[in-house]
């Protein structure tokens, strides 16, 4: 067996290092996006930088802001950001989702996140999307945006990098972040 042969474990003490290192630059990036949002022109300015800074932590292939339109319940697209922004950019082109319908509809409707990392078996995924838009959806993180106990809208994370699993502390960081993007689309002037 030669050097390169030769298998690495990690003691519990160096493994409790590396989680530490982790939420330390997981809060590092919320403090770096808390300095930008007062410097924005505007709220879509920002929200495109704080989902830019979110992808960068959640390390997923993209991520899509969704609006709710409460008077005739549909969802529509204000941002996407990540290496497929122009695949999920095209299906939401041909595809006109209503609350309930989906994944994300779901997760509007019942106001609650969710990681699913098994997007294939899910009872409520839509094959016609990946179809439409050449995407191969793997795994999803949603998060439902709240205002004043209504919700307005939802951030989707698809397709996690690297492990392709999606983490508790994945959503952690994308309800905290969740709560910046909420108050921007709240202002009124996205």
């Amino acid at each position: 067996m030669n050097a390169d042969d030769t298998v690495h474990q990690l003691d519990p003490a160096d493994l409790a290092g590396v989680v530490k290192l982790e939420e330390t630059n997981r809060l590092q990036v919320l403090a770096e996006m808390i300095d930008f949002i007062g410097t924005c022109r505007s709220a879509n300015e920002c929200i495109d930088l704080v989902l830019t800074k979110l992808n960068q932590l959640v390390n997923a292939e993209s991520v899509c802001l969704y609006q709710l339109n409460p008077a005739n319940k549909t969802i529509t697209a204000l941002s996407v950001q990540g290496d497929k922004k122009a695949a999920v950019l095209e299906w939401q082109k041909k595809i006109q989702l209503r609350l309930g319908q989906g994944l994300i509809g779901h997760i509007m409707m019942m106001g609650k996140s969710e990681i699913i990392n098994a997007v294939q078996q899910h009872p409520r995924f839509s094959p016609e999307i990946d179809i439409l838009s050449g995407l191969k959806t793997q795994s999803v993180l949603a998060v439902p945006l709240i205002a004043q106990q209504k919700v307005i809208g939802a951030v989707e994370f698809i397709n996690k990098k690297i492990s392709g699993k999606f983490t508790l502390p994945d959503l952690h960081t994308a309800e905290i972040s969740g709560k910046f993007i909420t108050e921007l689309l709240s202002s009124g002037d996205s």
